[in-house]
């Protein structure tokens, strides 16, 4: 249910007042705003490092975060194996818990 904000069009006569109250604009203005702080990559990189253990943090770095996919940069091939199979769908649903509206949708682990 996404509400957009339009403009008046020109040469418009009618009785309605074209101004707009700002209390009618503050929601979805909120919203957008927030929207645009969590798909931020560096908030993402956070989240995703915040649910890793302090043994596990050094071995891995965010990369890239593009439409939907986290890009993950894995220091050991057994680390890899580990976190792509087991604990690849609680990182993910973890951190649509936290971030709601990033709609993050995989994660993507390479060696690197």
């Amino acid at each position: 249910m996404k509400r957009s904000i339009g403009r008046v069009p020109r040469g418009y006569d009618g009785k309605k007042p074209t101004g707009r109250l700002i209390g009618t604009m503050t929601d979805s203005i909120l919203n957008q705003i927030s929207m645009k702080f969590d798909a931020k990559p560096q908030n993402i990189y956070n989240v995703f490092l915040s649910l890793l253990n302090d043994q596990v943090r050094p071995l891995v770095k965010p990369y890239n975060f593009h439409n939907g996919v986290l890009v993950v940069k894995v220091k050991n091939g057994t680390l890899l194996s580990i976190l792509s199979t087991q604990e690849k769908g609680r990182l993910i649903q973890e951190m649509r818990a936290k971030l709601p509206r990033a709609e993050i949708q995989n994660i993507v682990f390479q060696i690197g």
